[in-house]
């Protein structure tokens, strides 16, 4: 199986001088997604497509043009992971069997 495509990556710049291109072309994929898994667990999808971005966060055509497929692609494969969570979820007896419908209560 494999690791979450959450965006977790374990590492920080501790120094200016250490934000480079390189850097940021790593982490970028990284960054994208955790804010398109945020988004989809809240149901307001980070979605590239309309004007509002632009007002949102600043972008420029040319910025929705470069990032969209990416973020298209990082939205599908946290669909296809939580939907594969959900079969495995469905799987379990225990959970066919006192869950199936309902909502799980934490006992505290």
């Amino acid at each position: 199986m494999n690791p979450p495509f959450h965006g977790t990556y374990i590492e920080s710049l501790d120094y200016i001088e250490e934000l480079t291109v390189g850097s940021m072309e790593k982490w970028l994929p990284h960054i994208l997604a955790n804010i398109c898994r945020t988004a989809l667990l809240e149901n307001t999808p980070f979605l590239l497509l309309n004007e509002n971005v632009k007002a949102q966060y600043g972008f420029i055509r040319t910025d929705i043009e470069q990032l969209r497929d990416i973020v298209t692609r990082c939205n599908f494969r946290i669909v296809d992971e939580l939907g594969d969570e959900y079969e495995r979820l469905k799987s379990i007896d225990w959970v066919r069997e006192h869950v199936d419908g309902k909502q799980l209560s934490v006992i505290g």
